[in-house]
């Protein structure tokens, strides 16, 4: 939905799974692909910018970096980490944000009982050849290291995935040095109490994580030459392929960082909007020129035959007649459809329509708070729809792979449509 529904909507799932019994270890999709999967981190600082949130007026702004690629796999390899220092992290930040975000399954991860696939510092996949880069945004107060399910199974097809950790704007970021950087709970409070102030919070980090962006691919180019222990991915990465993509607040973000970087060929946004459009700066906004893929579940959907209207007791959270929700949902969802048709490079819409195909799917949280066999098989169902749709979008738009499951459009399955916008005249 709109973005000043979108911390609404994830505290409510987090809750709703936090109440699930969690009889059935948490678990996560394996990845499909041909290649192993590496794991590095790192932490890069942007000297020419400041940090707004931090109280020293010259701190730097600072960002800790996952990088996912693929990888040659080996006996006396270890498996990363699914939280790397999550003891250290849950210790500085207290016990209930930490359940907050992983709610039935935060004994497993505090525990390291949760695998991942990658391995640490594995050795670069030879076979991979020369790896288009992905670069990655998460969503408000979350994560990189929760989309763990959709960024290593690209990896595991030949792509470098680079995911940004935004401070301030993640539920915890550790630094090398021991520093733990929570969400800035207390901006958070105070914007909340003010007349459209959550909006315009959110609407705020947009460019700061856009910049987050750009830096991070700037400091790739710069320093992305010559494999070393701490970058086997170095000197593999095809710079002529390059596409952005994020969830919820991050896909805004990536979908900003598009508009204003002719580096990024082509971009995606995972179920977030703002009046409909899944980018920033309204109507005027600078169209974005490289193809996009707006992938929408019931968060960012306004008006559709195969979405029931809400019920009585949806509007009274909401605060809206039912008048006042149908009035605004339609002018949303025309916006939307406008601003997908507008788009030179041509778009794409995907959405899922199930009561269960939720914001909270294109995450980890789902798979490893899944309660029972038969509600983790579905949900393995709908991660492996996610990770099929966006890797054909990058198949299609970097690798010019033909064809893939893009070029069937319409009403896909019960729960899936498929629409194609042509490329409009650029304004």
């Amino acid at each position: 939905m709109h973005l000043k529904w979108i911390a609404a909507a994830a505290f409510s799932t987090a809750t709703a799974l936090s109440a699930q019994p969690g009889p059935i270890a948490p678990r996560l999709p394996g990845p499909t692909g041909p290649f192993a999967v590496g794991r590095v981190a790192d932490h890069w600082i942007d000297s020419s910018r400041t940090e707004p949130f931090a109280p020293a007026l010259n701190a730097r702004r600072e960002l800790m970096v996952y990088v996912w690629y693929p990888a040659v796999a080996g006996a006396a390899m270890r498996h990363a980490p699914y939280i790397p220092d999550v003891d250290k992290i849950a210790s500085s930040i207290g016990e209930a944000p930490m359940r907050g975000v992983f709610g039935t399954a935060l004994a497993a991860v505090l525990a390291g009982r949760v695998q991942t696939a990658s391995l640490e510092r594995a050795p670069f996949a030879a076979g991979a050849g020369r790896a288009p880069l992905l670069l990655f945004s998460p969503g408000f107060e979350e994560s990189v290291l929760t989309y763990a399910a959709q960024v290593e199974d690209l990896a595991s097809h030949g792509y470098v995935v680079v995911g940004v950790d935004h401070p301030y704007d993640s539920w915890g970021v550790r630094f090398p040095d021991g520093r733990v950087i929570p969400f800035a709970q207390a901006q958070w409070d105070a914007a909340q109490r003010k007349p459209d102030g959550a909006l315009g919070y959110q609407l705020a980090q947009i460019p700061l994580r856009a910049d987050d962006i750009r830096f991070v691919l700037n400091r790739l180019i710069a320093s992305g030459r010559t494999p070393s222990r701490d970058a086997p991915y170095a000197g593999h990465v095809d710079w002529t392929k390059i596409g952005a993509f994020g969830h919820s607040l991050g896909g805004v973000a990536a979908a900003s960082a598009c508009r204003t970087d002719a580096r990024i060929l082509a971009c995606m946004n995972e179920d977030a909007e703002d009046d409909g459009r899944p980018w920033d700066g309204g109507a005027e906004a600078l169209a974005i020129k490289q193809p996009f893929l707006f992938f929408a579940t019931g968060h960012s959907i306004y008006a559709s035959p195969r979405t029931p209207p809400p019920s009585a007791e949806a509007l009274a959270q909401l605060k809206l007649t039912r008048a006042q929700f149908d009035s605004t949902a339609h002018q949303n969802q025309r916006s939307e459809d406008a601003a997908l048709a507008s788009m030179p490079g041509g778009s794409y819409r995907i959405m899922a329509e199930a009561p269960d195909f939720t914001h909270g799917t294109f995450m980890d949280r789902k798979l490893l708070q899944s309660g029972s066999e038969s509600i983790a098989r579905k949900q393995e169902a709908y991660m492996a729809t996610v990770r099929t749709y966006v890797r054909a979008f990058f198949d299609q738009t970097l690798l010019a792979r033909a064809p893939t499951v893009l070029d069937r459009v319409g009403v896909i399955d019960s729960v899936i449509t498929v629409e194609r916008f042509k490329p409009a005249a650029p304004r």
